[in-house]
């Protein structure tokens, strides 16, 4: 009797779709609780060159939201050493909550670990006593002490220059400097472009690459010519862009114009994640120091002379080397 009612339970559909429903929830709630217990969280960043590529590498995986964290964390590393969870949020025009989750993203407990990583970085290659509360001053806006005096902002320009030129050492790979160099020793003509702010770094980049015996052509836009001058690119060309915030159209325009027609493209910016830089060969973010919202260009001057001064002496050698091959 027992068996038979059985029997016919199993011959009701309805009751055996219950039952496979029942067994296919049991089933994803064993699977999710696995899942949950099998699956590892990833692994912070040990150090912040590991912070910087793992921050490169996710940044289109993040939302929007993150997105704008990231772009602010690759360009004021300073900032995030330096600064509270609350002024960070509003610099970045983000929720402090936001940072959190940004923070978790790459495996950090919480915003203050992924803040230690930016705080031992300064501890270990800025020498400076207190770094924190120079930063802080140095960011001081107009109106915050009582007088403002010309040898007070000297000596502001002139701690924040020696600053950012520390981090311009210890944070351009030399494998990119010489690489660099390669692009510009086999580039058959050199074209540079800058305008705006950035129009003082490419016109020194085009003394100084002239006075180097290249062929220097500057994109300068004179008589509103900029399009024409970008078309006579070739892909034996190499361009030097130049550019900052908001990024100058022009200067995008001429890098999508190198790129198209394979021309190596070497870009001095302010952050690795800027417009145009998936377009060109090598990336160089030289962080520039802000002092009451004046930008120096320092960083950037002293980025470009490198690589100028560099391609002279490659020169030189080179030529010195034929020379004494062809006496022997």
């Amino acid at each position: 009797m027992r068996e038979s009612l059985i029997e016919r339970l199993f011959q009701d559909k309805h009751i055996c779709r219950l039952i496979e429903m029942y067994v296919s929830y049991y089933r994803l709630r064993v699977a999710t609780r696995s899942s949950k217990t099998t699956t590892e969280a990833p692994i912070p960043p040990g150090t912040l060159d590991e912070m910087r590529l793992r921050l490169a590498a996710e940044q289109h995986l993040l939302s929007p939201r993150l997105q704008d964290v990231g772009a602010y964390v690759a360009a004021h590393p300073q900032s995030i050493a330096v600064d509270t969870l609350a002024e960070i949020a509003e610099r970045a025009g983000s929720h402090p909550s936001t940072l959190v989750r940004f923070a978790n993203h790459f495996g950090f407990g919480g915003f203050s670990e992924l803040q230690g990583l930016y705080k031992q970085h300064v501890h270990e290659h800025f020498a400076a006593v207190d770094y924190g509360a120079r930063i802080r001053s140095l960011q001081q806006q107009p109106g915050e002490c009582d007088a403002v005096t010309s040898a007070g902002l000297l000596d502001e320009f002139t701690d924040a220059s020696l600053l950012s030129l520390q981090r311009l050492r210890a944070e351009t790979a030399p494998e990119d400097l010489d690489g660099a160099v390669d692009l510009l020793d086999d580039a058959s003509r050199i074209f540079v472009c800058g305008i705006r702010r950035a129009f003082p770094v490419a016109m020194y980049a085009s003394y100084a690459l002239t006075h180097v015996g290249t062929d220097c052509r500057t994109i300068d836009g004179l008589g509103m010519m900029h399009g024409s001058q970008t078309r006579t690119m070739t892909a034996d060309d190499l361009l030097l862009a130049i550019t900052y915030r908001p990024y100058a159209n022009e200067v995008q325009e001429a890098i999508a114009a190198a790129h198209a027609v394979g021309a190596r493209v070497i870009l001095i910016t302010d952050s690795k994640q800027s417009p145009g830089a998936e377009q060109a060969d090598i990336v160089f973010a030289a962080p520039d120091a802000e002092v009451r919202s004046f930008r120096s260009l320092n960083a950037s001057l002293c980025l470009t002379q490198t690589l100028c001064i560099s391609l002279g002496y490659r020169r030189d050698a080179s030529s010195a080397s034929a020379d004494a091959k062809s006496a022997n």
